[in-house]
């Protein structure tokens, strides 16, 4: 891992900005004596030198002082950089290598919008850390998609207009050729049955690290520790490109295997939002119900409940607050009945609409018991409190597309509340990132390490830790 730690840190981590009104630090901090503890050292301070001392399980100490390392105090608790934290705890730092890497492309490649140049650029950067890990270019693929390909599955019907809203933005710049890409990574396995394993690449015009570097450094992280792993099932890491726009590279993704390699899936992992708060949540289940198609009154109910709430907002606010209240100012939406018409489709249209989910049934299966079992043995082990929530799989993100065919998904997460148990609606509800917590910061400038960890210091540090030991040991699982 020092290699990749000197190798970020030479890449730009220094670099300061400002994102959003959040003056950023040099680098990202971690709490040294809790990673110390995270990684079994007994800790102590010594304050004749300004210096803490830390001691492995084999009895040998490490000396790191404060001023030597670039540490500081905060509240009484020594940080330092997380590329040192690195270098001290070498493989044992679980989720620190994610955090680098996802502070670094927060930073460094913000504004990933879908179908953009960002994006572009990050997807290649992504395949060449890849490459320099050591995967083969056989391994590493670029899978280009055009806007053409994917957009007859539009289940919020505003197609293109999005991305040229997005495309106004300073900070974005639309590729003329209206493509976008997904990396996959390949590491073979004993068997031909593999495990997807995906986090999406682009982001609203942000700087994203929930939404999404978080979930892409801990893909790149776990692709290091698996590299030379002996691992029973092939694993495909898959970066999907156009997510915001409707789960576009998931589908294209699944849509370009045969017949025979859709059916040797085991599962599909998605890694989304897993910093959006402190409840850390893995959903794994498959999923029955009426049928994809939205049943005629199932619509009719829908629509008729729409029309009359936001008939209320709009006469209690007006249209323009309305628009601006549900976060759809300045897409082209003209009218009253244009908006809802929007929202009924945005329900009940091609995609298994949230009303729809609500009727549905979270199946366990032999592999979702295993998921559970693995959780269950992490909590008691490392004191983590992984909540099972298989009704999480009907958040309606990149995995749905494989849960739409009978798969087996596990979708991890970081949740701001605790949801209702049992209640999809209330769970979705809480999902939500307008009720996030901690400030609307999801596709917001405020969606940086700086602002987060600011509202909830060591979260982004701990979630990555707690997901990175959880998704090995799936990886390392044999499933029947």
């Amino acid at each position: 891992m020092k290699k990749f730690v000197k190798k970020f840190a030479a890449a730009g981590l220094a670099a300061t900005m400002m994102l959003g009104t959040v003056t950023a630090v040099a680098a990202p901090y971690v709490p040294l004596r809790t990673t110390a503890y995270d990684n079994g050292f007994a800790v102590e301070w010594d304050g004749n030198n300004q210096a803490v001392i830390l001691t492995n399980e084999a009895g040998v100490t490490h000396t790191v002082s404060l001023a030597g390392s670039g540490g500081f105090n905060r509240d009484g608790r020594v940080h330092i950089p997380v590329s040192y934290a690195m270098e001290l705890f070498g493989e044992g730092g679980h989720g620190l290598m994610a955090l680098n890497i996802a502070y670094y492309m927060s930073r460094n490649l913000p504004y990933r919008a879908s179908f953009s140049y960002r994006e572009q650029e990050s997807a290649q950067w992504i395949a060449q850390e890849l490459l320099d890990m050591g995967f083969s270019a056989d391994q590493v693929q670029i899978q280009g998609f055009h806007y053409d390909d994917v957009s007859w599955f539009d289940p919020f019907h505003y197609g293109w207009d999005v991305a040229e809203y997005w495309g106004q933005r300073e900070n974005v710049t639309l590729r003329a050729d209206r493509m976008s890409q997904n990396v996959i990574l390949t590491i073979p396995g004993q068997s031909d049955s593999f495990i997807v394993v995906g986090a999406h690449n682009d982001s609203y015009p942000s700087p994203g690290i929930s939404d999404n570097t978080a979930g892409i450094g801990l893909l790149m992280e776990s692709a290091y520790r698996m590299k030379d792993a002996d691992n029973y099932h092939t694993i495909k890491y898959v970066f999907f490109g156009a997510h915001e726009l409707g789960n576009w590279g998931a589908l294209y993704f699944y849509n370009s295997l045969t017949q025979k390699q859709q059916d040797n899936i085991i599962m599909m992992i998605n890694a989304d939002a897993l910093v959006g708060g402190p409840y850390l949540m893995y959903s794994a289940a498959t999923g029955v119900g009426p049928g994809f198609e939205a049943l005629p009154f199932v619509v009719e109910a829908i629509a008729a409940d729409v029309t009359e709430q936001i008939e209320g907002m709009v006469a209690q606010v007006g249209f323009e607050a309305a628009l601006a209240m549900m976060e759809l100012d300045g897409m082209g939406i003209e009218s009253l009945e244009m908006l809802i018409q929007i929202l009924v489709s945005q329900i009940a249209g091609e995609m298994p609409p949230v009303a729809v989910f609500a009727m549905w049934e979270t199946l366990s299966t032999p592999a979702t018991a295993q998921v559970d079992a693995i959780a269950a043995n992490l909590n008691a082990q490392n004191n983590f409190d992984l909540m099972g929530i298989p009704y999480g799989v009907f958040c309606p993100v990149d995995h749905i597309v494989f849960l739409m065919d009978g798969h087996t998904v596990v979708y991890l997460a970081g949740l701001a509340h605790m949801p209702v148990a049992g209640d999809v609606m209330q769970f979705l509800a809480a999902h939500d990132p307008v009720n996030n917590i901690f400030g609307h910061f999801f596709h917001t400038a405020d969606d940086n390490f700086d602002y987060i960890d600011a509202l909830m210091p060591g979260m982004i540090q701990s979630n990555l830790r707690a997901f990175n030991l959880l998704l090995e040991e799936i990886l390392l699982t044999q499933f029947n």
